[in-house]
């Protein structure tokens, strides 16, 4: 044989040698895999959370990392259903690990099934004094309804940010509402004018009908202003007979009266009636 081609043979059995002392990992189904990995986490040698589709495994530092980062995608707030299926874990791996979360971290909150971040809470605060200062005057139970929020919740956070984030007052009766000085300023104008123009006894309650919705701040609003002198009249009667008796009435049924009694020397009861005094035995 040449020397050529013993040269050509040496090369094969090298080349032979190599793929012979190269080493070749055992390969592994995708089942084997899986089966290897359920055997490890069954036997506590590792500890992984199992996607529920079964392709994947998550380390519990990085189902939190990816719940905290799936919340603030979400703008701050996401429901755990959406976490459970954006995440593909069990529902039972999202309650827990949010609510792990919530005790570690305090800018966090887990409210009626959503996850929340403080922060939305701010944005949130902020952008209802925008539509308060705008309208004035805000229901809370509007507000809990719009945005899926318990009224002992939206009342918590909210005067927590009265005078801070939100510029307004909290109205506890009548379903609660939140207002403005300005509104309060533009109600008590209004029932001032409509007050001092009117020269014969109206009903409170036709004054309140006409003027606002919120009894209690209508209330609070009429007895500031007799108080203060800003109308003149008085208020007789009680609960829907209320009347508003404003004072140039009054002085024009003294001057009725004193007539009446110089020009006759008398006055009946029944004349008082019909002149709109309602009891003329305490009146005299």
């Amino acid at each position: 044989m040449a020397s050529k081609e013993w040269t050509e043979v040496h090369a094969l059995q090298d080349m032979l040698q190599n793929v012979q002392n190269t080493y070749q990992p055992p390969m592994f189904s995708e089942q084997n895999c899986v089966e290897i990995v359920q055997k490890l986490i069954k036997l506590n040698i590792i500890d992984l959370i199992h996607t529920l589709d079964g392709k994947e495994y998550l380390t519990h530092d990085q189902l939190f990392l990816e719940i905290r980062e799936e919340a603030m995608t979400q703008g701050g707030r996401v429901s755990l259903l959406t976490l459970q299926t954006n995440l593909n874990v069990d529902i039972s791996y999202i309650e827990k690990f949010t609510s792990d979360l919530v005790k570690s971290d305090n800018q966090w909150l887990v409210i009626q099934g959503d996850f929340i971040n403080r922060r939305y809470l701010d944005k949130w605060s902020e952008e209802l004094n925008d539509n308060l200062q705008d309208a004035g005057i805000l229901s809370i139970t509007d507000i809990c309804t719009h945005h899926n929020f318990t009224k002992d919740f939206a009342l918590n956070q909210i005067q927590q940010r009265i005078g801070h984030s939100i510029q307004g007052h909290i109205e506890h009766q009548n379903g609660d509402v939140l207002f403005t000085d300005g509104y309060l300023e533009r109600q008590k104008s209004c029932i001032r004018g409509l007050l001092n123009a009117t020269t014969q006894p109206l009903k409170v309650q036709n004054i309140f009908k006409r003027t606002m919705k919120e009894e209690k701040i209508f209330h609070n609003i009429l007895t500031q202003l007799l108080t203060s002198g800003e109308i003149k009249g008085t208020i007789r009667g009680s609960h829907d007979k209320e009347l508003f008796i404003p004072n140039f009435y009054i002085e024009a049924q003294e001057r009725w009266i004193n007539s009446s009694i110089q020009a006759n020397g008398y006055t009946d009861y029944e004349r008082l009636l019909k002149s709109g005094i309602p009891d003329p035995i305490n009146y005299v």
